[in-house]
């Protein structure tokens, strides 16, 4: 009976260290990334309309249309633009004219996707004064950076 007894506390001693050597842990790192990016899309357009040089003074405003940005939230973001400042006839003639870029062309992303982004354009008085009558245009490309 004494070696009945024997054998069975050695093989729960055993048992137990075979568990005891089985447990354990560990710890595992999750992580992820989110990528500060913007992207510009468009096409957008800026029309001043129908100008009237008979209009002593007339100056002309205008907001683009169709323009919209996305950055990942709290990106900082500058847009520029490749204007001349100049509406060309494409026959010599040309009247001069500002764009203005929301925050001096300075943001920071909300996360949302196609925010409107109004670009404002401007004819001083009298700039088209004298001008033959024709259709004015300029192709202006605007770019964004993060």
């Amino acid at each position: 009976m004494k070696k009945l007894l024997a054998i069975s506390a050695a093989v729960a001693i055993v048992a137990m260290a075979s568990s005891a050597m089985a447990a354990g842990n560990t710890t595992l790192n999750v992580t992820a990334t989110v990528n500060g990016t913007c992207s510009m899309a468009g096409p957008g357009t800026l029309n001043f309309g129908l100008l009237d040089p008979a209009v002593a003074g007339a100056s002309a405003t205008a907001n683009s249309a169709g323009i919209t940005i996305t950055c990942s939230n709290g990106t900082p973001y500058t847009v520029t633009h490749t204007s001349t400042g100049l509406l060309s006839d494409g026959a010599g003639d040309s009247i001069a004219y500002a764009l203005t870029l929301p925050g001096a062309g300075a943001g920071v992303g909300t996360g949302i996707a196609g925010v409107p982004y109004i670009v404002q354009g401007d004819i001083a008085a009298g700039s088209f004064f004298g001008k033959p009558a024709n259709i004015y245009n300029e192709t202006v490309t605007l770019n964004i950076t993060p």
